[in-house]
């Protein structure tokens, strides 16, 4: 491309791959995130710094092929049709490629991509027309597949999810492991039904403050009762001690 009157000066991310430098400066770089990707050009397309590209022929394709790094997700393109099973510790791709005319493609060479672990697969023709990769199973959640035809450069994309594993939809208690539990210690496995039947052994509470309450409103009623008695005055004597 001709020379730009400025960018915006960056730095590189670790996990980016850029395209374009502009002597030692990222000029245009592209990153994954997720199952999408990001691209990021430092400089303007409105002719401040740009004015020799707006000049320049051959921008339309310089700016279609960084239109591309973006492309949106699409489940088919260029006659491949995808789909992906899982199932127990593998899954497996299977590409169906037809002509316009619906005939077989034959011989057909992809490059197959697990995102988002950027994992490469292998993708081998099996049959007329039909191409598959079986690989090992990646962990829950959302992934994609990037099978991309190396005459065409087209890709085909098919994001697919995986589930948890069958044994967490399992939900309650184990009755067969309770019973071989009991039979082995020479107890017995209860249900929620003999439990919810079953008379209760524990002990009960009861609250003493009533009790505390009336115990010290006795007292205290006592101690008025006492303190309002009449008390005996003792009589005089005189000086030889008889009354």
């Amino acid at each position: 491309p001709p020379h730009i009157g400025g960018y915006v000066l960056t730095h590189p991310r670790p996990s980016s791959s850029t395209l374009l430098w502009a002597g030692q400066d990222p000029l245009f770089a592209t990153w994954r995130v997720g199952l999408g990707s990001v691209s990021a050009l430092n400089t303007d397309l409105a002719g401040k710094w740009t004015a020799d590209w707006l000049a320049w022929p051959e921008l339309p394709s310089l700016f279609a092929a960084m239109l591309k790094t973006t492309e949106p997700l699409v489940e088919t393109a260029g006659g491949a049709y995808a789909s992906v099973e899982v199932a127990g510790d593998a899954a497996s791709i299977l590409l169906d490629v037809r002509n316009p005319d619906g005939t077989f493609v034959e011989f057909a060479r992809f490059a197959g991509e697990l995102l988002p672990d950027e994992s490469a697969i292998e993708i081998s023709q099996v049959a007329p027309g039909l191409y598959q990769s079986t690989f090992a199973r990646p962990g829950e959640g959302g992934h994609a597949i990037v099978a991309r035809d190396l005459a065409s450069g087209r890709p085909t994309i098919v994001p697919f999810s995986v589930p948890y594993l069958a044994e967490y939809a399992e939900t309650g208690a184990d009755a067969a492991a309770l019973a071989d539990i009991a039979a082995f210690t020479g107890g017995a496995a209860l249900d929620a039904t003999t439990l919810a039947e079953a008379p209760s052994s524990g002990s009960a509470s009861r609250s003493l403050a009533p009790i505390l309450l009336a115990c010290a409103l006795a007292v205290f009623l006592l101690d008025l009762a006492v303190s309002r008695r009449p008390r005996a005055t003792p009589a005089p004597t005189d000086g030889d001690g008889a009354a």
